[in-house]
């Protein structure tokens, strides 16, 4: 559930010229934990579902406007990910 509110927050903010900017923040300690490697492997095998985590990638490749991450802690898997781009 997580992953698909915020493709859809990407997606709503790329869409609403008021919006400059997407802002990712986490809270004091920790930015990510990581995902679950399950719905890695649910993909990779050709199960059903998993596509919440793919979806989320994408719509980060496609935003048109900058994102900013404030970390304070760790960031892990895809958290990481989410700071490089």
């Amino acid at each position: 559930a997580m992953y698909a509110k915020m493709s859809k927050a990407l997606a709503e903010g790329d869409a609403d010229p008021a919006i400059r900017v997407h802002v990712f923040l986490g809270v004091s300690g920790a930015f990510s934990s990581g995902n679950d490697l399950a719905d890695f492997m649910v993909v990779a095998t050709g199960g059903e579902g998993g596509t919440e985590v793919w979806d989320f990638l994408m719509a980060l490749a496609r935003t048109e406007k900058p994102m900013v991450s404030g970390v304070d802690g760790i960031a892990v898997g895809i958290g990481t990910t989410l700071n490089l781009h």
